[in-house]
């Protein structure tokens, strides 16, 4: 007598294990036939979620908003397009980049400059510097890092001013240099295309 897993009788092991694999597809397609229409709503329920899902991604990559002291600088495929804002900013995902800027005053420390003053003093200076974006698109476009390139134009200004003057000059007449070194700052940073 043979004996076998899936079955009784002298049927080879092969033949049984064969017909209860299709005993088993069959009763699976069984199962599937009698629950297909659940099995379609549940496929359809699934593509909903999905859709909704790529539509909250989609609305969440272009859709920006901003506060009432940032303005956006829109490109769009490299191209500018201009300046929005403030509040909701609509934006093509991909194709729209957005750079923010923001519009309040910024201060900042400059660094302790060494100098020499017009009468060969040795003295160190310090200061502090503000200034506040008016056009945002040109601050973007003109400029690689307006920060950086007023923290360095003060720097270099400073130097420059205090160093014509001489030592009794730095300390009795800091409102008059202070006016001077304001004067030049703004017609620095408002032509930077003129600087050589």
């Amino acid at each position: 007598m043979t004996a076998s897993f899936f079955g009784s009788g002298s049927a080879s092991p092969l033949c049984s294990r064969s017909h209860d694999f299709f005993n088993v597809a069959g009763v699976y397609w069984n199962f599937l036939s009698a629950c297909g229409n659940f099995a379609h709503v549940f496929a359809i329920v699934v593509a909903l979620v999905i859709i909704v899902a790529l539509a909250v991604a989609l609305a969440g990559a272009s859709i920006r908003v901003l506060r009432e002291y940032e303005r956006a600088v829109v490109f769009r495929l490299g191209r500018l397009i201009g300046q929005r804002g403030p509040g909701i900013v609509l934006l093509i995902p991909i194709i729209d980049r957005m750079v923010r800027v923001d519009l309040r005053t910024i201060t900042f420390d400059i660094p302790p400059q060494d100098l020499i003053t017009r009468d060969n003093v040795p003295a160190k200076v310090n200061a502090v510097a503000y200034f506040r974006v008016v056009d945002p698109v040109r601050s973007v476009v003109e400029v690689e890092r307006h920060r950086a390139a007023t923290s360095q134009i003060a720097q270099t200004t400073l130097r420059s001013v205090l160093g014509k003057a001489d030592l009794d000059a730095l300390l009795s007449q800091r409102e008059r240099l202070n006016h001077e070194l304001q004067q030049i700052l703004d017609a620095t940073v408002a032509a930077p295309d003129e600087i050589v």
